[in-house]
């Protein structure tokens, strides 16, 4: 429950944010809260911050849902939007796949680890956003937008 009412907070706060500094400036802040977000439930050392790992997470995953269409916008051909966005859906259907596989089979692998096989699985989908950020850094953006 945290994490929606978060991420709806999230939604709201990243569209006046993503206005200013532009959509690919943001998806990398969001990006860094995320990783952050997956560091504080990591090491776990409180109830309390886990339960504020849980709000970043959930300010970060609806800010991503509001800063990664945006930049997709941008980065589209106008001609060609209904295309990006059908890629945009299919690599989020893949990476809900790929996201819990990888964090199921190393709780499983570790299993025997108890606690630390689990944070050890959580942190394998902190290096998944890093390679993502790391490629997003890559990606080129228009130097001028139409008015989004």
């Amino acid at each position: 429950m945290v994490s929606t009412v978060s991420s709806i907070i999230g939604s709201f706060i990243f569209g006046f944010i993503t206005r200013r500094i532009g959509a690919k400036k943001a998806v990398s802040v969001v990006a860094v809260l995320l990783i952050a977000a997956i560091i504080a439930a990591t090491v776990y050392i409180s109830e309390g911050l886990f339960r504020a790992a849980g709000s970043i997470y959930g300010i970060s995953m609806g800010a991503m849902w509001v800063t990664s269409r945006t930049l997709i916008v941008q980065l589209s051909p106008p001609e060609k939007r209904g295309q990006f966005f059908g890629l945009f859906a299919f690599s989020g259907k893949v990476s809900s796949i790929v996201g819990p596989l990888l964090y199921g089979s190393i709780t499983y692998a570790l299993k025997d680890y108890g606690q630390l096989g689990g944070r050890i699985a959580l942190g394998s989908l902190m290096v998944l956003v890093a390679v993502g950020l790391l490629i997003h850094f890559k990606v080129k953006t228009p130097e001028t937008t139409e008015n989004i």
